[in-house]
């Protein structure tokens, strides 16, 4: 059994050869009789069939590669997305990381300078209370 592109192929080859017998039987004809112009018409019809035919399967075969055009952009734009929130994300964590390390170590270094006599006290638990303070407002907005 042939396959719809076959039975295209198929059918336009065959109107094609009609309307060239057609054309080629004109040849033999008078000029302007009523035959002539039938067979004539008949060929003109043939080739327009033709002609409307092709162009039915030039606009399939665009239709057909516009939409995988489209499919491989859209799945260009959705892997560039996804890139795009893991990069948002993993900045996200960096900077919530970074901040309460920060926290931590200053809260740390308050802790040491308060509690050993012998560094001078530059950074105090006051100092890291209100540090603390600023990076929190800062990390949970």
């Amino acid at each position: 059994m042939a396959d719809a592109k076959d039975l295209e192929t198929t059918t336009d080859e065959l109107m094609d050869t009609v309307a060239y017998e057609l054309l080629e039987k004109s040849r033999e004809l008078t000029p302007g009789t009523e035959e002539h112009t039938v067979v004539v018409n008949n060929a003109i019809q043939c080739y327009d069939a033709y002609i409307e035919s092709t162009k039915v399967g030039m606009e399939y075969v665009d239709r057909d590669r516009q939409r995988e055009f489209e499919l491989k952009l859209k799945q260009l734009e959705d892997e560039k997305d996804k890139r795009d929130t893991i990069i948002h994300v993993a900045g996200d964590a960096a900077w919530k990381l970074l901040s309460v390390a920060a926290v931590i170590g200053i809260s740390f270094l308050g802790w040491k300078n308060e509690n050993d006599p012998i560094y001078p006290k530059t950074l105090s638990s006051q100092t890291s209370r209100e540090a603390k303070g600023l990076i929190s407002k800062l990390l949970f907005k």
